[in-house]
């Protein structure tokens, strides 16, 4: 390893040690690091999912806003809808989007699938052990939650929006919902 400061350079070899105090082996650590990595990818996969659903939402509330005074395309707008309260039943098994910030919120509303990887993470990252045989189990159920929400979100993302986006061009209007 090299260290530079100013103009002075200084060369040698870096090893990291385990804390002395620490109970937990390297193999542990080499455990919990492998866990965590994998609930770190499944949760990038829950978050890129959320954003997703954001985007095509938001175009669709503008598309609304847009729309909401034409008398002429209210079958539009239902259908805006429709397909909306389809993606944010999605959304909301990924991440609680009722929460406000007050009250008892937390008691109310459960956490859902990205938010459970996040403390999942959290527990098994803020030790020196590895994983326990519940914390692996846990971990893989919700990375077959995030699988099984991901093909739900595809099948909406492709063929309902496909067939929403059909249903604007065929009325000529151009504001096709994009997907990114």
């Amino acid at each position: 390893m090299k260290l530079s400061y100013k103009r002075a350079e200084q060369t040698g070899e870096l090893v990291v040690h385990n804390d002395p105090n620490s109970g937990g082996s390297e193999a542990e650590i080499v455990a919990q690091t492998e866990v965590v990595r994998g609930i770190q990818s499944d949760l990038d996969s829950a978050v890129t999912m959320i954003n997703r659903l954001e985007l095509v939402r938001g175009q669709l509330s503008a598309l609304r806003a847009v729309l909401a005074s034409d008398t002429t395309r209210k079958d539009v707008r239902d259908s805006a809808d429709s397909l909306d309260k389809r993606l944010l039943a999605v959304e909301r098994k990924l991440f609680q989007t009722r929460i406000t910030g007050r009250g008892q919120d937390l008691v109310r509303w459960p956490f859902r699938t990205a938010e459970q990887l996040a403390y999942l993470g959290q527990v098994i990252g803020g030790s020196d052990f590895g994983p326990t045989q519940s914390q692996r189990d846990v971990a893989r159920l919700l990375h077959e939650q995030v699988v099984s929400i991901g093909v739900e979100t595809g099948q909406l993302l492709e063929k309902e929006l496909a067939a929403f986006n059909e249903m604007l061009r065929g009325k000529k209007l151009e504001n096709v919902i994009a997907v990114r």
